[in-house]
């Protein structure tokens, strides 16, 4: 193999490594934020669930509006 082939094969190499490196920073951010919503989502049901409680109506058990 000639010099030449050895420092191409090389550089695309160092490109490949430094754009692997790029993404896995890219996925390390994704995670932590979606560990954030997972997070704020859970919070938000139950903070659903509670409103849901202290107002004590079911929907499905009342009579429809005068007008249907």
């Amino acid at each position: 193999m000639n010099d030449d082939r050895l420092i191409a094969l090389e550089t695309k190499f160092a490109y490949q490594e430094e754009t692997i490196l790029k993404l896995d920073n890219v996925i390390q951010d994704q995670q932590a934020r979606i560990e954030i919503l997972e997070t704020a989502n859970k919070y938000l049901i139950g903070k659903i669930n509670t409103l849901r409680e202290s107002v004590g109506t079911d929907s499905d058990n009342e009579p429809p509006p005068p007008h249907y």
